[in-house]
């Protein structure tokens, strides 16, 4: 009497963790057996599709189920019996499956099959739309961002076309005149120079090691005084 009475409590014990288990899931959950009765489902599986309640009870074969959403848009366009069919024949198949569904109320909802040993299917309904719309954004922000480079891109090549013709034109102008050094060229940029730091002159050298030198003598500085500088 002992054995037995442990026994029990035991699968009593199981089917509590089993069914507070499914309870707690936040996807929904059906279960079938090999002759394609419904045998176990869990609240969220409810909630998703609302089926009425004397549609949903131990031993209702899982064509009425599928027929009943069929009729309700909710396995997408077609015939009702040949959506009917198309299920069922995955389902005999008894192959894992998986496919992405957009519900009539605008819900996304991730399907997954999978034949349990001995015959039978547990089926995953997970709703993914937040992730969905995340992912639909981020690809948006890609898109957007590809087009706001192409038209970075293109206002830069028309920048260059300008200022291309505008230095052709100039180092043209120098070869003509052939005043290389000096000449009015140089007054004009040291011109424009002076007036974008404020100041009444600028001068322009050939090299920084020239512009070192000409600070230091404008500072002053001679042979034989100590200059600190960094090494580079």
């Amino acid at each position: 009497v002992t054995f037995f009475d442990e026994t029990t409590q035991a699968i009593q014990f199981n089917q509590k963790v089993l069914s507070s288990t499914l309870e707690n899931l936040d996807h929904g959950v059906s279960v079938i057996d090999r002759d394609l009765k419904l045998v176990a489902w869990n609240r969220k599986y409810l909630e998703m599709y609302a089926y009425p309640p004397d549609l949903i009870r131990v031993g209702t074969p899982i064509d009425g189920l599928v027929r009943y959403n069929a009729s309700k848009g909710e396995c997408g366009p077609g015939d009702v019996e040949e959506l009917v069919e198309k299920r069922i024949n995955h389902l005999r198949s008894e192959t894992p499956h998986r496919f992405i569904r957009m519900r009539e109320n605008g819900r996304v909802t991730e399907i997954r099959a999978n034949p349990l040993p001995g015959g039978g299917f547990v089926t995953t309904f997970n709703d993914i739309t937040d992730f969905v719309k995340a992912q639909d954004d981020l690809q948006e922000a890609k898109d957007n961002l590809e087009k706001r480079v192409e038209q970075r891109t293109e206002e830069v090549r028309n920048i260059n076309e300008e200022l291309r013709d505008e230095i052709v034109e100039a180092i043209t102008q120098v070869i003509d005149s052939t005043r290389y050094i000096m000449g009015p060229e140089i007054d004009s940029l040291e011109k424009e120079i002076a007036g974008y730091c404020g100041t009444a002159d600028a001068v322009g050298v050939s090299s920084g090691t020239d512009a070192l030198l000409l600070s230091l003598m404008v500072l002053d500085v001679g042979p034989g005084d100590l200059v600190l500088t960094s090494n580079f």
